[in-house]
């Protein structure tokens, strides 16, 4: 009789309708966040490549300074847009915007890191200036 009892309250309970609340992070989220991050590790190794094959002053982006500073604004700048992007995500999804715009705030890190790593890979067509 326990038993009986005991199934009936969990297909009950299974049964019941649940009201799913939207995931912010969802795979649109996940997709830019991934370009975010992809698109700044490999703006660092194109640069680092571009001052290793011709120098400092060559190069977009990799000019005079220390590298490490420059990257680690670049890191600072890239990663900046991942929390804010979810929290413009999570307020445009309570919100039920039918224009969402939160993507825009990932696009600015891509479109930069994106140019200035075709920017730099194009110098690795050109002769190497250091040996």
């Amino acid at each position: 009789m326990r038993k009986a009892i005991l199934a009936g309250i969990v297909i009950l309970a299974l049964s019941m309708p649940v009201e799913a609340k939207p995931r912010v992070a969802d795979w649109k989220w996940w997709v830019m966040t991934a370009a975010v991050v992809g698109s700044s590790i490999a703006t660092t190794a194109t640069v680092h490549r571009c001052r290793h094959d011709h120098g400092i002053g060559a190069c977009v982006a990799g000019d005079y300074g220390p590298f490490p500073a420059k990257e680690a604004i670049r890191l600072g700048f890239s990663a900046t847009a991942i929390p804010l992007s979810y929290l413009w995500k999570k307020q445009d999804d309570e919100e039920q915007r039918k224009v969402k715009l939160w993507w825009l705030i990932p696009a600015v890190p891509i479109v930069i890191n994106t140019g200035t790593m075709a920017r730099n890979a194009n110098r690795h067509f050109e002769p190497k200036d250091i040996d």
